[in-house]
């Protein structure tokens, strides 16, 4: 039981910003896939974690939520 926490495909499950563009989308998710970030996930039941050494970057997801961004060195 994984209490509605959506999957570990982050690049389909995110919530990008709607005026992002075309462009903009399609580079994040190439960024996020992955092929490119090597995700490494860590589920604790009623929140998931992921994190990618080569983004420097961790992630987030809540239940009945998409993935979001907790913590990013990439400015």
């Amino acid at each position: 039981m994984h209490f509605n926490l959506p999957p570990n495909d982050i690049k389909d499950h995110m919530n990008l910003k709607k005026d992002a563009g075309f462009f903009k989308e399609l580079a994040a998710s190439a960024m996020l896939s992955q092929t490119v970030a090597k995700w490494q996930y860590y589920n604790f039941f009623i929140v998931k974690f992921a994190y990618s050494e080569r983004l420097d970057m961790v992630m987030v997801a809540l239940p009945f939520c998409k993935w979001a961004v907790l913590d990013s060195n990439n400015q």
